[in-house]
């Protein structure tokens, strides 16, 4: 049946019905390319590169390492709260990440929470919650409570982490055991 051989009421409810699906479909679409989205799916990509189930090849690390590095700013710092700078500028946070990943067995952040804040135009902090279980070698498991305060910044390039701020910390997470 053609558009053009229905009755004129049931082409204008065809008409609305169409217009609210494009609707619809168009705010959809505005919230899935938002800046909190967006970034929302870069911090759970950076949490799943920075995961690791057992041992790795050379390869893999490298791997991992070189996603890990395409969401710095050339500038970025990391720094612990107990302990001060630990990394300045893109290469020497990958070398740590890569450092770090090779000596340990395996790295999980289990259920990791996220909560976004526009601080300015072009500039969000994300604050990460979770529960981290690294095993590390000769030692076992170490499980803690964590918290990470990520900076994101508009770049020419597209978003880019250029501060990250890592912490142990009381958390409101359970204390529930792993899986």
């Amino acid at each position: 049946m053609a558009l053009h051989s229905l009755s004129p009421g049931w082409r204008g409810l065809f008409a609305v019905v169409l217009l609210a699906g494009v609707g619809l479909a168009a705010m959809a679409g505005i919230r899935h390319f938002s800046t909190e989205a967006r970034l929302t799916r870069a911090t759970q990509r950076l949490i799943h590169i920075t995961e690791k189930e057992g041992p790795e090849s050379a390869v893999s690390l490298a791997r991992a390492a070189d996603n890990f590095g395409k969401f710095l700013a050339t500038n970025a710092v990391l720094t612990a709260s107990e302990f001060g700078a630990l990394a300045t500028g893109r290469q020497e946070m990958v070398s740590l990440f890569a450092q770090t990943r090779s000596s340990l067995n395996s790295i999980a952040f289990p259920d990791p929470r996220l909560q976004l804040k526009r601080l300015a135009p072009g500039e969000v902090r994300v604050e990460v919650r979770a529960r981290f279980r690294f095993d590390v070698p000769g030692e076992g498991m170490m499980q803690d409570n964590g918290v990470a305060d990520l900076l994101w910044r508009k770049t020419s390039d597209g978003w880019r982490l250029v501060n990250a701020e890592l912490s142990l910390q009381e958390s409101d997470l359970p204390a529930a055991a792993f899986p």
